[in-house]
């Protein structure tokens, strides 16, 4: 079987943990996720940070994610580690890997290119949208990873519209959406469970 790796992006808050969770929750054996960014807040955590996301923290842990990378490539080799766990773990069908970076999302896509692996890689962007269709959170937010996670700035295969409804009810309806989309309309052939599923 065709294993599937998607690489996932969008600006801050668009709900891309929760929709990815929400998949991942009902197939806790073959869905994960991982983030670029994982070994960087471990690293920052050792450094001080109370892992309470705030502009100053993020634009701390975009500037020490940019040396790690540009000094020993930290988290691309974190990646990759994870990309092997994953191809030679029999149970895992799918996962969902974060990248802000522009640059790196292409250079992960490059790599797995070159990489002895039966596995689809897709790039997939996360917006969130009103009910009138406008986009949110248009505002940067002052660090360079996070503003450059721009819809447009990289020729991505997917698109989800997270639409966020005044009276917020909408978050159920998105999760059934986003997980009829990737399971009965993209990847079927995986056979993932689905509870609640968009007829």
């Amino acid at each position: 079987m065709t294993k599937v790796i998607i690489v996932v992006n969008g600006k801050p808050r668009a709900g891309k943990t929760t929709l990815m969770d929400s998949l991942i929750f009902e197939n806790i054996q073959t869905v994960s996720r991982i983030s670029s960014i994982t070994p960087v807040k471990e690293a920052a955590v050792c450094l001080g940070w109370g892992r309470v996301k705030t502009p100053e923290s993020r634009a701390f842990l975009s500037k020490l994610k940019a040396l790690s990378t540009e000094t020993y490539d930290g988290p691309m080799r974190y990646l990759i580690k994870n990309v092997d766990e994953f191809y030679n773990n029999e149970k895992s069908k799918l996962m969902f890997v974060e990248i802000r970076e522009a640059d790196q999302i292409a250079r992960f896509v490059e790599k797995m290119k070159n990489m002895d692996m039966d596995v689809q890689v897709h790039t997939m962007y996360i917006e969130r949208i009103d009910e009138n269709g406008d986009i949110i959170n248009k505002v940067p937010v002052g660090n360079s990873s996070d503003d450059q996670a721009l819809y447009a700035n990289f020729p991505y295969d997917l698109l989800f519209k997270n639409v966020d409804m005044e009276n917020g009810s909408s978050l159920g309806l998105s999760k059934i959406n986003f997980k009829s989309w990737i399971c009965k309309d993209l990847f079927p052939w995986l056979e993932l469970n689905i509870v609640n599923p968009k007829e």
